[in-house]
């Protein structure tokens, strides 16, 4: 609802109380900010003059309905907030568990090999470093397999038998 007001408080509609509008008007004037509060009527004017200074394009805006818009825009934020908080949560635990548990599946491994078990097999296929990873331990099982066959048959009388062993073992033969 804007209005032109004047300095002698009159205004395009018909029926406004004049004496209230002048004293609007100079409050708005006397201000230096564009806009007042008038908390017994709950309203906030908000004003813009026109170049010559005698006229004034005035917007009333009731509190109660600033006050109505401004819950219904923090309810929504509130939702897609926590909506937001929740697509966080699951991205990060399908993250974290997709991480985990080749990481875990390896644990196992380790100790199986730990317990005497190189027949234990890692099947983790990936292609970031966990993927490097498995494959090293794969790679280190295998060799640890060869290590034990060759200790097998030296133990069972095979002095003549080929022994491959790679770094300081193979140094040591």
């Amino acid at each position: 609802d804007g209005r032109v007001l004047t300095r002698e408080g009159g205004n395009q509609e018909q029926g406004d109380n004049q004496k209230d509008l002048a004293e609007l008007y100079s409050i708005l004037e006397s201000k230096n900010k564009p806009s007042h509060k008038d908390l017994l009527k709950n309203r906030i004017y908000c004003a813009i003059p026109f170049e010559h200074g005698q006229w004034m394009l005035v917007k009333t805006l009731d509190v109660n309905d600033i006050k109505k818009h401004m819950s219904s825009f923090l309810v929504i934020v509130l939702v897609v907030s926590l909506l937001i908080l929740l697509v966080a949560f699951f991205l990060s635990y399908g993250l974290a568990s997709s991480v985990s548990s080749p990481v875990k599946k390896l644990e196992v491994a380790a100790d199986k090999i730990a317990a005497g078990d190189l027949s234990s097999v890692v099947d983790v296929v990936s292609g970031d470093e966990i993927g490097v990873l498995s494959h090293s331990f794969y790679r280190m099982q295998q060799e640890l397999s060869k290590l034990a066959d060759q200790a097998h048959r030296i133990a069972q009388g095979h002095l003549a038998s080929k022994i491959e062993f790679k770094g300081i073992l193979g140094e040591a033969f």
